[in-house]
């Protein structure tokens, strides 16, 4: 399952960047994340819709970060190989990039979060955990499907009183 993740990173990476500056249009209706919930709900239906407009709206402009689970070293050559970047981690433009190419690279996204819990961690900040499922279709070479936990962190920015997604982590099974 891991593996797959690693292959569908080198597909989208084959398939050549785009500029992250300028996305599409939006495709869906989505209702502002005065709760956090919505900002998980808004999330599903920017991936299954491939808004990448309504995606980027639901990642926090001051301080989102994506993390892989850096229990597998082989996403850490990838990454270098293909992006020249030495992380297993990166924030809102390389996140976007990526989102980007996946969007765009695909016909359908099937996005599935099951078995979340949400929990406090202050006023302004929830941690969700998710078991998730992400289905391509077309489904790229060599992958059958990709699976794992996802953590996410959000916070109510108080510029506009609004919850985003400030962390990502993603876990293999």
């Amino acid at each position: 399952m891991r593996k797959n993740l690693y292959l569908l990173i080198v597909f989208v990476l084959a398939t050549g960047c785009f500029n992250p500056f300028n996305p599409k249009e939006g495709k869906g209706v989505y209702p502002l994340p005065t709760e956090p919930e919505i900002v998980i709900n808004n999330l599903v239906l920017a991936y299954s819709t491939k808004d990448l407009n309504g995606y980027i709206k639901c990642l926090d402009p001051d301080s989102f970060r994506f993390y892989f689970d850096d229990s597998e070293d082989s996403i850490r050559e990838i990454l270098e190989r293909n992006w020249g970047i030495d992380s297993l981690s990166w924030g809102l433009a390389e996140e976007i990039i990526s989102a980007r190419n996946i969007f765009n690279n695909v016909d359908e996204i099937n996005l599935e979060l099951t078995g979340g819990r949400g929990i406090p961690i202050g006023d302004n900040k929830w941690v969700f955990i998710y078991n998730y499922s992400l289905n391509l279709i077309p489904t790229p070479a060599g992958i059958n499907s990709i699976e794992g936990h996802a953590r996410f962190i959000l916070r109510k920015r108080p510029e506009d009183n609004l919850w985003y997604i400030m962390t990502w982590e993603d876990y293999a099974f």
